[in-house]
């Protein structure tokens, strides 16, 4: 292993640049910041940094993988050459076709500034594009364990949130804003508003998309897929075992539309969590009499009509487009440090090509489009019930918009009509599901272990939960690349304004019916939304502690 020689800058040597370190790092740490994994290259760097360049090269750049950049001397040309001829990419990169970044020496942090990256599993000797370009390092072994504990650590966030998402698919978002936007601060506000938007636009359960784009920009593929695991799992692993004691008879059935007694407790706390989401995007969605006149009309047209929400959408992005056309600044990017091995969209944004984003994109939903028209021909010619369960719950996935409740018709027409589960166990499972944290989506892991053929099968459960969840991946990754190149035009920006105005109003109208309709019922609710309110904004509870503490007050209320 060659590494890089700090050169004596002392006044006795003038004949030698300055090399562009921080001069408050140790020589150790310099040494451990310039190993490099390729021996050509480090004698590269070597030869750079002892060069005598002219005063316009006196930082060192060169271009890895393209001929871009501006021209320098004969030495800086033949170096550039060798260098294009000597480097290798990251395979990741390779292989998702995105262009090799263009390497620069920054400064790194000072040791004093590294220590509040607490967050971050990565060496703080490493300076930012190393970390975030996931560049070849000295000891592989040890990149791979950081790299593994940083996944952990995400899949761990979403576990404890998969735990205590109760309330369905509003409250989610609403968590979600609290974790990540003002907890953790992973995204800011606008960039938070804009994946709900996408989210929204798409079909599939908008909650769950919504976790999926956070652990996409934290981990790339991989990160959206621990995302997706770690908070479907509570949900999706209970729904299964209730099945699986319906079916070997442990217990019965509960009567149809049933639900646990404590249930109506959760819906106080419910409350409490979506009256501040709406609060907290409301003072940003709603800027100004337009964009105010928008969320409200949004929000009274879906409390008339509920199951128009694809459509007042689409209204609030062309009204969005016609009033509120007008220079907008591009969203900050987030302040969080994000995994080694992956990017985060601005980096991905600055490295892609202009078509290698469409590329990708098509790629993802032609592989949706290929499944959709596979899965039924596959069905018709193999009667087998796994491919007849795994047909029905994708072509549900594709075909809902919003999630939540708005899946049970589908559901009850695919799964139900023909007979493959039975009405009252289909409404036993629904009626269960709300008691549940974590997606609404997953009553899917309770039909899979239920249907005919594969009643009492943990098989069933996973063919099931896949099914309908894969839609949502396919479409997800072939919008968000294109999106965070798409969303910096002004004209999209004005629709994305429309309709960051009309969730909010969304949010409103679903507070309203069916929350606080179906929650508060007698004057004693209103004093526990109140206490819910006061637990969580005003004494700082956790809201796993309020849902513990409201769900044991439900139960043991009835037995005073």
């Amino acid at each position: 292993m060659h590494r890089a020689t700090i050169v004596d800058t002392r006044p006795s040597n003038p004949g030698f640049r300055t090399p562009p370190l921080d001069p408050r790092l140790s020589s150790q740490v310099r040494d451990r910041i310039f190993a490099i994994k390729k021996p050509n290259a480090s004698f590269l760097v070597r030869f750079l940094v002892r060069a005598r360049l002219p005063p316009p090269h006196r930082s060192f750049s060169f271009c890895c993988a393209c001929r871009s950049g501006s021209s320098g001397c004969g030495i800086r040309s033949r170096i550039r050459k060798r260098a294009r001829a000597r480097w290798d990419p990251p395979s990741k990169a390779r292989l998702a076709g995105i262009r090799s970044p263009r390497f620069e020496w920054s400064l790194p942090r000072s040791d004093a500034q590294n220590d509040n990256r607490r967050s971050s599993p990565f060496d703080p000797c490493l300076s930012k594009i190393v970390r975030d370009r996931a560049l070849p390092i000295k000891k592989p072994i040890a990149f791979i364990f950081s790299a593994v504990r940083a996944y952990l650590h995400l899949f761990g966030v979403f576990l404890r949130l998969g735990g205590i998402a109760f309330g369905g698919p509003v409250a989610h978002i609403s968590l979600f804003h609290e974790e990540f936007v003002r907890r953790r601060r992973w995204l800011d506000e606008a960039r938070y508003a804009d994946l709900v938007a996408l989210c929204q636009f798409l079909p599939g359960p908008a909650s769950s998309q919504v976790g999926m784009a956070i652990g996409w920009m934290r981990g790339g593929y991989a990160g959206a897929l621990i995302a997706w695991l770690a908070f479907t799992a509570p949900g999706a692993i209970s729904m299964t075992l209730l099945a699986l004691a319906i079916a070997s008879g442990l217990v019965g059935a509960a009567e149809p539309g049933a639900a646990p007694a404590w249930l109506s407790s959760l819906g106080l706390v419910v409350v409490a969590i979506v009256g501040q989401a709406l609060w907290a995007m409301g003072r940003n969605a709603w800027v100004g009499g337009r964009r105010v006149s928008i969320g409200l009309a949004s929000a009274a047209a879906l409390l008339i009509f509920p199951s128009l929400q694809l459509p007042v959408i689409a209204a609030a992005a062309g009204a969005g487009l016609l009033w509120l056309k007008e220079p907008l600044a591009p969203s900050p990017g987030t302040n969080a440090p994000t995994l080694g091995i992956a990017r985060n969209a601005d980096a991905l944004d600055r490295s892609r090509r202009p078509s290698s984003s469409m590329r990708i994109s098509a790629l993802w939903l032609a592989l949706f489009a290929l499944v959709l028209v596979i899965l039924p021909i596959l069905a018709a010619f193999f009667p087998d019930p796994k491919l007849a369960l795994a047909d029905a719950l994708y072509r549900t996935g594709s075909l809902v918009f919003g999630g939540g409740h708005v899946v049970l018709p589908l559901l009850q027409s695919e799964m139900v009509a023909p007979g493959k589960v039975d009405q009252d166990t289909f409404l036993a499972g629904y009626g269960l599901v709300q008691a549940i944290p974590g997606p609404l989506f997953s009553f899917a892991a309770f039909l899979g272990a239920s249907v005919d053929g594969l009643e009492g099968s943990p098989f069933g459960a996973l063919i099931a939960l896949v099914s309908i969840f894969a839609p949502s991946f396919l479409l997800l990754f072939g919008a968000l690349p294109s999106w965070e190149r798409l969303r910096e035009k002004r004209s999209l920006r004005a629709a994305l304004a429309g309709v960051n105005a009309a969730v909010v109003g969304l949010l409103l109208a679903v507070l309203c019916n069916p929350i606080i309709v179906k929650s508060v019922r007698e004057p004693v609710d209103v004093l526990g939304v109140l206490l819910a309110i006061a637990l969580l904004y005003w004494r700082g509870w956790p809201p796993w502690s309020v849902v513990g503490l409201f769900a044991l007050g439900g139960a043991l209320l009835p037995l005073l």
